[in-house]
């Protein structure tokens, strides 16, 4: 059987001499083996000690605690889907916070830069001074946004016929294969800001609006760009949309195995 010391052990996994040390002195890893040489102590960890450092070190990094993940390791009969379902739940409500920090960032850059903001402090006092409830009033869910969404569809496909939804398809995909080669050049080229232009002279034309302020533009990618799927679901939906078919799909999905 081979043994690894903890710097082999610190080195092969990546972390830190102080991290596995906490990891033994809290209990959640036993060392394979204990040397002794005269008042100092060693360890030594073999190969399935490591996996389950590296397994810990997952743990950790979901955000459970020393204790919690006693548990798991102790606990043949774990209940691991429970356990896993609320710290999921924990992290995406985090996730949600984190994104409703951005999207207020966002907000006051934009503010910033299309001459909105005025000099004074942004006052959030009304939405009893919580960045998540001031957040979800920018970026959340109503009829108009449905009703937006619908409006948006019949501007741009109102009255085509399958050939120029077609086209307009085509026309999208070359957009961005355009982009996508542009990829590795200089933001501020002449080159791609040409591609930039053709694509934003496209908006202009398929919206049927006469002008268009392109820092709106930027504002709404830089939003969408930092979101999540889900919150866009909802932001269009309606908050919890996105966990309302995930639900629903869970029993469908389960449902389909007792078929």
């Amino acid at each position: 059987m081979d043994l690894y010391t903890t710097g082999d052990v610190c080195k092969k996994l990546g972390i830190k001499e102080r991290v596995l040390k906490y990891y033994v002195e809290s209990g959640i890893i036993e060392p394979t083996k204990v040397g002794v040489s005269g008042k100092k102590k060693y360890w030594y960890f073999d190969e399935s000690a490591i996996n389950r450092i590296n397994q810990i070190r997952l743990y950790k990094e979901l955000g459970y605690s020393a204790d919690e993940i006693k548990d798991f390791i102790s606990q043949p009969e774990f209940d691991w889907k429970k356990a896993l379902g609320k710290q999921i739940n924990e992290l995406k409500e985090k996730k949600k916070h984190y994104e409703n920090l951005i999207l207020t960032a966002e907000t006051m850059r934009y503010s910033y830069e299309s001459g909105l903001y005025d000099g004074e402090i942004v006052d959030i006092s009304a939405f009893g001074n919580d960045l998540d409830n001031f957040a979800l009033s920018v970026f959340s869910s109503s009829d108009n946004s449905k009703e937006g969404l619908s409006t948006i569809n019949q501007d741009i496909s109102g009255g085509m016929e399958i050939a120029e939804i077609n086209k307009v398809g085509t026309d999208v995909m070359e957009m961005l294969a355009k982009i996508s080669y542009c990829k590795k050049m200089d933001p501020e080229s002449s080159e791609v800001q040409k591609v930039v232009s053709d694509v934003f002279d496209y908006i202009v034309k398929m919206s049927g609006i006469e002008a268009i302020d392109a820092k709106d533009v930027l504002y709404g990618i830089r939003l969408t760009s930092n979101f999540s799927l889900e919150s866009l679901i909802d932001s269009m939906f309606g908050i919890g949309t996105t966990d309302f078919v995930l639900k629903a799909l869970e029993k469908y999905s389960y449902g389909r195995e007792k078929i």
